[in-house]
């Protein structure tokens, strides 16, 4: 659960440099499966830093890509709509833990549990 909601923090950082929009449009992923966290994380429509979102994922030990996170292997992701950034969308997936961890840390984040 701490795992997650550091995910989730992360994430939520990220959201509020949105705010900044420095960057519009931009679309790309962290992938952190093969670290600790077992988690990939879509930027759809980025509308914050991007360069500083992908600096971010690499000094979090994740591998930043051009495209959307693998499904493949997904147990459940968090999706978040950050108010007033211009249609971007984070979604956090999660490749290993309990489906009912990630739906309550999702919860407590405002976001929307996705399968």
């Amino acid at each position: 659960m701490k795992r997650l909601i550091g995910a989730l923090s992360l994430s939520g950082l990220l959201l509020l440099l949105a705010d900044c929009g420095v960057e519009i449009d931009s679309t790309f992923s962290c992938d952190q499966r093969s670290t600790s966290e077992q988690s990939c994380t879509d930027y759809e429509n980025y509308a914050g830093d991007a360069a500083a979102g992908k600096k971010s994922c690499t000094q979090e030990g994740g591998t930043v890509r051009e495209t959307l996170c693998s499904r493949t292997g997904v147990i459940g992701g968090c999706r978040l709509v950050p108010a007033g950034a211009e249609g971007s969308v984070l979604t956090v997936w999660y490749y290993s833990g309990m489906v009912s961890a990630i739906m309550q840390a999702c919860n407590v984040a405002g976001g929307t549990f996705m399968r």
